[in-house]
C-alpha cells in the first residue's frame, strides 16, 4: 500500500450524502441558490448577512434564508376592512370631503412674494 493510500484510508470520509447542502457557499454557489447574479451579491455585500473568513466571503444556509426573508414582499392588507371603515365614518384620502376639512396652505416667505408678482 502506498503512502497516499494509507493517508486516505486513515482520514475520515468527508464527502456529503447525495442531495445534502454544503456547509458554506461562495459567491457563485450563493448566486445559484438565490437565483441572482454574483455581481448583485458583491455590490450589496455590506447589507447582506455573511461570514468573512480572512478575505474570502462565505454564506451558510441560514444566511441565504435570511437574505430571502430580507427581500420578501408581502401584499398590502388594509388594517381596517372597507365596510368597517364606512361604519366608523373614515374618509379615504383624495375624497372630496377630506379636501373640505383642511384649508389650502399658502406658501410662506420668498416663494409667497414671488407667487404674488
Amino acid at each position: 500500500m502506498t503512502l497516499a493510500k494509507r493517508a486516505q484510508a486513515a482520514e475520515p470520509e468527508r464527502s456529503r450524502p447525495i442531495g445534502s447542502a454544503p456547509l458554506s457557499y461562495d459567491y457563485a454557489g450563493a448566486a445559484v441558490e438565490l437565483n441572482c447574479s454574483e455581481s448583485w451579491l458583491r455590490d450589496n455585500i455590506r447589507d447582506l448577512p455573511h461570514s468573512k473568513l480572512g478575505q474570502s466571503v462565505a454564506f451558510t444556509a441560514e444566511h441565504l434564508a435570511l437574505i430571502l426573508q430580507m427581500h420578501e414582499v408581502l401584499p398590502h392588507v388594509s388594517p381596517i376592512p372597507l365596510k368597517a371603515a364606512a361604519a366608523l365614518d373614515i374618509v379615504p384620502r383624495g375624497s372630496s370631503r377630506a379636501a373640505q376639512q383642511f384649508p389650502e396652505l399658502k406658501p410662506r416667505g420668498r416663494s409667497r412674494r414671488a407667487a404674488q408678482t
